[in-house]
C-alpha cells in the first residue's frame, strides 16, 4: 500500500527531524508513517511519542478493509468518499468543537471555528488514499483536541467507524476487540468449563451446569460455590477477570475449589476445558405434545433440535400427537443453522433464497429428502422478538404448508449480515443481502404473518378464547386471502405499505399463554388444524 504525503497541507512549517530505529530498513512506507505523525506532533511542538503511540499502520489497514468491503459487498452502493467523510464527522462525538469539513478541493479540520489543518482529498474511489487520509486526520485531531488526545484508542476507532457506518442500515455495525471476541464466542463457542454463575460472598454460585460439558463430567453441581480458580481466590472479581481465569486453550486443565453449604462438600476438582456453546434448544412433553423451544441459532442448534426430537419421540413412541416449535423471543443467528432446522421438517422444496449486490450474495437453499417427524402436525409460535433466522424457519414451514403459525407479527428482520474481522481485532457486521421466502416475498420490514393472530390478547385467557381466535381466523378467510396476496406482492422498498400490512397483526414482544392454548387446541383438534392449513394453501395459490 503506497502512502502519499501530498495529501496533507500543513498550516505552518516547522523544522523537524527523526531517527530510524536501529537496524530498520529505510523503506518509504516506514518513513511515511513516521513522517505522518511527526507532521502532526511538530505542528504544536508537543511530544511526538504521544502521537506515534496511535497504531497508524493497523488503523490504515483497518479503514481500508472497511471501505473496500462496504464498497464491494454492502446491499446498496455507497461511494468510498461518503464513507470516509461520515467517519470524520464521528470525531465530533468525542469533541463537539472539532469539525472536519469536506469541500470539492479540500478536507479541512476546524476547532471552535478556527482552521487547524487542510488536506488535498484523494479521488472519490481511491480506497487506500481515503484510508491514509483518515489516519492523518485522526493523528492531527489528537494534536489539536485535548479531549481526543486523552481518549483511548479504541474509543477513537469506535467514534470514526460508527460515523462511517452511520450511512448504512441499523444492522451494519462495528464491534471493538472485546465485543468482537464476545460475539465470536456466542456464534462459535469458546473454550471453558461449562457453567453459568452469579456473584457470591465467597466467590461465585453455580446456577447452571451445561449438560455434557466439562464441569458436568467432573461432577460439579448446581448450588456449588467456587471459591478459588487454580488457587487464586475469586471473591470480588468482576466478570471479565473471572472469564480470564475460567477460559483457556482447548484441553488445558483448571482446578476449581468447591464448597456446598447444603451438602457440606468441600473439594478441589480438576476440569479439562472444552468448547462451550450455550444451549439454544430444550424440549418438554405435555399430554402427548412435544414442545420444542429454540432460543437462538448457533453452530449446534440444528443438531440439538434433532437430538431433542429423537429423545421425545423415543419417550412417546406412537403416542406423539404433534409438535409446537416455540420461536418467541428468538433473535436469530446463523443462516445455515436456520436452513438445517427447517430441513428437519421438510422433504423437498426451497427453504430460503438470498439476493444482494455482490455476486456471492445470491444463493438458494433447498430441503433434502426426509421429514424427521414423519408428518406430525406442527404449530410454530412467533412474536415481535422472533427475528432473522427464526423468521426463515417460520416462513419456510408456513409457505410449504407444513405448519400453522400462531402468535403476533414477527420482527421483520429479513437481511443477511456478513462478519468481517479487522486488523485491530475488532469486526464489522455488514448487511449484504435480503432473503426471500419460498413463496417469493422479502421478509425485511414485513415479517411473518400468523394464520392465527393473538395480538391484543393480554392477561389470563378466558375460557374458550383459543376457540374464538381460531374461529375468527377461519371466518375471515376472504380477508386472509387478500392480505396474503398483498403480503407477497408488496415491493421491498415500499416501507409505508409494509408498515400498513403489519397492522393486520401487530407485533407484540410478550410470550402470551394464549399462544400455547391455541397450539394445543389445533394439535388436539385435527379438523381445525386441517381447515387452517387448507385456508393457508388457498391463500398461497391465490397469491401466485
Amino acid at each position: 500500500m503506497e502512502t502519499n504525503l501530498a495529501y496533507p497541507v500543513p498550516l505552518m512549517t516547522t523544522k523537524c527531524s527523526f531517527r530510524r530505529p536501529s537496524g530498520a530498513r529505510p523503506n518509504s512506507r516506514w518513513c511515511a508513517v513516521v513522517a505522518l505523525f511527526l507532521l502532526a506532533g511538530c505542528a504544536t511542538q508537543s511530544n511526538p511519542a504521544a502521537h506515534t503511540a496511535f497504531p497508524g499502520s493497523i488503523a490504515e489497514q483497518s479503514f481500508a478493509k472497511i471501505y473496500r468491503n462496504v464498497s464491494d459487498r454492502y446491499l446498496e452502493e455507497i461511494p468510498v468518499e461518503s464513507l470516509a467523510v461520515h467517519g470524520f464527522e464521528g470525531l465530533t462525538a468525542l469533541d463537539a468543537d472539532i469539525r472536519v469539513e469536506h469541500h470539492p478541493d479540500a478536507v479541512v479540520i476546524t476547532r471552535a471555528g478556527i482552521q487547524m489543518a487542510r488536506y488535498l482529498p484523494p479521488t472519490g474511489d481511491d480506497i487506500n488514499g481515503w484510508a491514509n487520509l483518515t489516519v492523518q486526520v485522526l493523528a492531527d485531531a489528537r494534536t489539536y483536541s485535548p479531549v481526543i488526545k486523552e481518549s483511548r484508542k479504541d474509543k477513537i476507532y469506535e467514534a470514526v467507524i460508527d460515523g462511517t457506518l452511520s450511512v448504512l442500515d441499523s444492522f451494519s455495525r462495528y464491534a471493538g476487540p472485546e465485543k468482537a471476541a464476545a460475539n465470536k464466542a456466542r456464534r462459535s463457542g469458546f473454550f471453558g468449563v461449562g457453567i453459568q454463575y452469579r456473584p457470591h460472598a465467597e466467590g461465585i454460585d453455580v446456577v447452571r451446569v451445561i449438560a455434557g460439558g466439562p464441569a458436568a463430567r467432573s461432577g460439579i453441581l448446581k448450588g456449588d460455590i467456587i471459591t478459588h480458580v487454580d488457587e487464586t481466590p475469586i471473591t470480588g472479581l468482576d466478570r471479565k477477570a473471572l472469564r480470564t481465569l475460567l477460559r483457556g486453550a482447548a484441553g488445558t486443565r483448571v482446578t476449581l475449589r468447591l464448597q456446598n453449604p447444603e451438602t457440606g462438600r468441600q473439594a478441589d476438582v480438576a476440569v479439562k476445558r472444552a468448547r462451550i456453546l450455550r444451549p439454544t434448544v430444550a424440549h418438554k412433553i405435555k399430554d402427548g405434545i412435544i414442545y420444542l423451544a429454540v432460543t437462538g441459532f448457533n453452530r449446534r442448534t440444528a443438531r440439538s433440535v434433532e437430538t431433542n426430537l429423537r429423545a421425545a419421540r423415543r419417550q412417546l413412541g406412537r403416542q406423539a400427537k404433534g409438535i409446537v416449535i416455540d420461536l418467541r423471543g428468538n433473535p436469530g443467528g446463523l443462516l445455515k443453522q436456520a436452513v438445517r432446522v427447517a430441513d428437519v421438517f421438510l422433504s423437498e422444496g426451497r427453504i430460503v433464497a438470498t439476493r444482494g449486490r455482490h455476486p456471492d450474495s445470491s444463493r438458494h437453499f433447498d430441503a433434502h429428502d426426509g421429514d424427521l417427524v414423519s408428518g406430525l402436525p406442527i404449530v410454530v409460535l412467533v412474536n415481535g422478538r422472533s427475528a432473522s433466522a427464526a423468521e426463515i424457519v417460520a416462513a419456510a414451514l408456513q409457505d410449504h404448508n407444513r405448519a400453522v403459525v400462531v402468535g403476533t407479527g414477527s420482527f421483520g428482520k429479513g437481511t443477511v449480515q456478513s462478519v468481517m474481522p479487522l486488523p485491530n481485532d475488532g469486526e464489522i457486521t455488514l448487511t449484504w443481502s435480503r432473503f426471500l421466502t419460498p413463496s417469493g416475498y422479502v421478509l425485511h420490514g414485513l415479517g411473518v404473518l400468523p394464520s392465527v393472530c393473538t395480538s391484543g390478547e393480554v392477561g389470563e385467557a378466558k375460557d374458550g378464547a383459543a376457540v374464538t381466535l381460531v374461529e375468527k381466523a377461519l371466518i375471515n378467510e376472504d380477508k386472509s386471502t387478500l392480505t396474503a396476496e398483498a403480503w407477497r406482492h408488496v415491493a421491498h422498498n415500499d416501507a409505508a405499505e409494509r408498515r400498513h400490512l403489519r397492522d393486520n397483526c401487530p407485533a407484540q414482544n410478550i410470550k402470551n399463554p394464549i399462544d400455547s392454548e391455541v397450539a394445543e387446541l389445533l394439535i388436539n383438534d385435527q379438523r381445525l388444524y386441517q381447515k387452517l392449513r387448507s385456508q393457508a394453501s388457498n391463500a398461497l395459490l391465490s397469491a401466485r
